[in-house]
């Protein structure tokens, strides 16, 4: 199952900043976990980037015509959900005001992608699953939170980016 995602950097306080939203506790594999806005792709989209585009509008109500495409990260399947994920690398000029999707979203915040580079963020925990206890799971420390799974795969991608420059 085809799905995508939005990694959406702006700039704020002379760095980027990047977007990650907390989803709703609900009865499901990724309740409560943080996440970029996205998901699965409808027989509507055009492609998968029309797939990122809706779906940021629908989560934070990002206007879909909002950020310029940058790139594309590596695609990643995620066993849990059965979804292969394509992550879109958006760069919006001037941040409209989001708002949470009150179905789905919890929280929207964002964070300097620059913490990325920082040792001390990235750490390791045991991660409570409905089939049991994952241990020693990798994680990014980012606001208080444990981002872990694919969010933390995609994350690791742009982290190696960053590393380049």
């Amino acid at each position: 199952r085809k799905s995508a995602v939005s990694i959406l950097l702006f700039k704020k306080e002379n760095s980027i900043h990047c977007i990650l939203t907390q989803r709703k506790k609900y009865e499901g594999v990724h309740s409560q976990q943080v996440s970029f806005p996205g998901g699965k792709m409808d027989l509507s989209d055009v492609n998968l980037e029309d797939t990122a585009r809706r779906e940021s509008f629908e989560e934070i109500l990002l206007p879909k015509e909002h950020g310029i495409l940058l790139t594309e990260l590596s695609d990643i399947y995620i066993p849990v959900s059965q979804f292969v994920v394509k992550p879109f690398v958006f760069y919006i000029d001037e941040l409209p005001i989001l708002k949470a999707e009150e179905r789905e979203v919890d929280e929207i915040f964002s964070f300097d992608i620059f913490r990325l580079l920082e040792n001390e963020t990235i750490q390791s925990t045991d991660i409570k699953l409905a089939k049991g206890i994952r241990k020693n799971v990798p994680y990014f420390a980012i606001n208080d939170k444990v981002v872990w799974g694919a969010t933390a795969m995609i994350l690791s991608e742009l982290r190696a980016i960053l590393k380049r420059f």
